[in-house]
């Protein structure tokens, strides 16, 4: 792997776990997923016979939010983060752009290109996308439950528009409405499988 392309944050934690776990086991042999925000990190291995003293190790170090090994979740709490001075608390499985480049040039974007107060918001990263931009209203759908408590987590008092639903068989509003809507932007973050096909309303 080229550690080069990765994060500072990134960087360091591998430097850690190399340290860490080099002694114990070949550290190539140990497949690590590593996410990390300026606050809080997220660490799951994988092919690694556990020695306690290493996971004391681990677990004393407060920023580590979430903790599997070899599929036991040993450890899950939110992580944190800040857009500006506004704290987000999410779930570790919810998905976050994890390539700051990338996310810092659709935060730079949608700040200049987004003008309404009123958004439309479906998929991934709709919390952090409520937050950059403010909106006076919003609606909010996802098809991934952590995504849906985020988000009525970080703005309980929008609970009636945040909706988790099944791509597969709701059928989203026509774009003809969306438009009605006293101008609501919409922003689509979903996955590679988008929304499937004929998921607006005729």
């Amino acid at each position: 792997m080229d550690i080069n392309i990765c994060s500072v944050q990134i960087i360091e934690k591998i430097n850690f776990l190399r340290e860490l776990f080099e002694s114990s086991q070949s550290f190539e042999q140990i497949n690590f997923e590593i996410r990390v925000t300026d606050f809080t990190w997220y660490l799951k291995i994988s092919n690694f016979n556990p020695i306690m003293e290493l996971i004391e190790i681990l677990l004393k170090d407060n920023t580590l939010s979430y903790f599997e090994s070899n599929s036991q979740i040993i450890k899950s709490e939110s992580m944190i983060d800040y857009i500006g001075k506004q704290i987000i608390k999410y779930n570790p499985k919810s998905f976050r752009q994890s390539d700051d480049n990338i996310k810092n040039k659709i935060y730079e974007i949608l700040t200049q290109e987004i003008k309404s107060q009123n958004l439309y918001l479906i998929g991934g990263e709709m919390v952090f996308f409520a937050k950059l931009l403010n909106p006076l209203n919003f609606m909010a759908i996802t098809d991934f439950e952590s995504i849906y408590k985020d988000a009525n987590c970080s703005f309980p008092e929008n609970y009636e528009n945040i909706k988790l639903i099944n791509y597969d068989s709701h059928k989203l509003p026509s774009i003809e409405s969306i438009h009605s809507m006293n101008n609501y932007n919409l922003i689509a973050n979903t996955s590679k499988h988008g929304l499937g096909q004929k998921k607006f309303s005729d």
